[in-house]
C-alpha cells in the first residue's frame, strides 16, 4: 500500500530540514568531581573514578568526548600535532582551546586552569574519526556552554568584557616606549601566541604592541619563579615565542615579580636575555626594536 502524499512530503521535509547533532538531541547532565557537565543523551557514558577521567561515545564509535583533571595541560607527543590554538576566557581566567590532527582523528581539546583544586587543569577532548575540526564544532560550543565549574557557568565563546579591558597595573610608557598600544586579545591572532597557549603555567593577562606594532609585550602570570626555572621553563619559553615572532626581539612582562623579561637573537642558535625591574630606574631595559 502505498504511503498517503501528505505523509510522504512530511517525511521528505523532516528529513532535508533536521538540525545538526547539538540541537537535534536532547541533552542529559552529569553531576562529576568539581564540575558539572552535559552530552548528547544517546552518548554511552563510562568513568574511571580513580583517575577522575569521564567518557561518553556517539552511537556510531566514531567521535569521543572525554573529560578528566589532569596535572598537565598537553604532552609532549601531542604537541607536534596541534594545528591551532586559540586563547579564550573562562571564568575570567586564560584557557587554551586546541585543534590537534593526527593520521587517523582530530581532536578539539579546551585546557581550564583551576587554582581550586591544587592546580589540576580540567580537560575537553572531542575526537573524530569522520570529522573536520579544522573550523571548529557547533557540538563542542554547545558542551562548553553546558559545562558549569565550580558552581559557576563557563564560556568560551568570546573573552569577557573586564578581561578585554584589562590594562597593566603600571606605566610601562617610561620604560618601554611611549608609542605602545594594547591590543584585544579577542580579535589579534598572532602565531606568537602558540608558544604560550601551550604551557598551562602561562597566564596570558595582556598584549601591548610596541615600536610601531614589531615588538610584542606579553604581560603574563606565571606559575613558577621568572628568576627560578630559568633553563628548563622561561628560556625555552622565550625562544620559542621569538621564533613565532619571526625571529624578531619581545618580552614578556611578569606581573607579580614586576619583571621584564627580553630576547633577542645574536647569532645561529645563539641568544641574549635580559631580566630588569620595571620598579628600579637603575635597571637597564634595552629599547623595544633594538637589534
Amino acid at each position: 500500500m502505498q504511503p498517503p502524499a501528505r505523509l510522504l512530503v512530511l517525511t521528505l521535509l523532516l528529513f532535508c530540514f533536521s538540525p545538526g547533532l547539538a540541537t537535534e538531541q536532547g541533552w542529559k547532565s552529569y553531576l562529576l568531581a568539581g564540575f558539572t557537565m552535559e552530552a548528547p543523551a544517546d552518548w554511552s557514558f563510562s568513568e574511571m573514578r580513580d583517575q577522575h577521567e569521564y567518557r561518553f561515545v556517539s552511537p556510531d564509535g566514531a567521535t569521543t568526548l572525554l573529560a578528566r583533571w589532569w596535572d598537565d595541560d598537553t604532552g609532549r607527543s601531542e604537541r607536534d600535532n596541534i594545528r591551532s590554538t586559540q586563547l579564550v576566557v573562562v571564568e575570567g581566567r586564560p584557557a587554551q582551546l586546541l585543534h590537534l590532527k593526527e593520521k587517523d582523528h582530530e581532536t578539539l581539546k579546551l585546557l581550564v586552569h583551576s587554582p581550586t583544586t591544587k592546580g589540576r587543569t580540567l580537560t575537553l577532548a572531542l575526537a573524530s574519526q569522520k570529522e573536520d575540526f579544522s573550523k571548529g564544532s557547533p557540538l563542542f560550543k554547545e558542551v562548553i556552554k553546558r559545562l558549569h565549574f565550580s558552581g559557576k557557568a563557563i564560556t568560551s565563546a568570546q573573552p569577557s568584557s573586564a578581561a578585554m579591558d584589562e590594562k597593566p597595573g603600571f606605566d610601562l610608557s617610561n620604560r618601554l616606549g611611549k608609542d605602545c598600544r594594547m591590543v584585544d586579545l579577542a580579535a589579534w591572532h598572532h602565531p606568537a601566541l602558540k608558544p604560550i597557549g601551550e604551557r598551562r603555567a602561562v597566564h596570558l593577562k595582556w598584549v601591548q604592541l610596541c615600536a610601531g606594532d614589531t615588538y610584542p609585550i606579553f604581560g603574563a602570570e606565571f606559575d613558577y619563579d621568572p628568576q627560578g626555572r630559568t633553563n628548563d621553563f622561561f628560556f625555552p619559553l622565550l625562544i620559542d615565542t621569538l621564533h613565532a615572532n619571526q625571529g624578531r626581539p619581545l618580552a614578556f612582562v611578569a606581573i607579580r615579580d614586576r619583571l621584564v623579561m627580553q630576547v633577542r637573537q645574536s647569532g645561529t642558535d645563539e641568544y641574549d636575555f635580559n631580566y630588569a625591574e620595571l620598579d628600579n630606574p637603575a635597571s637597564t631595559i634595552w629599547p623595544p626594536g633594538e637589534q
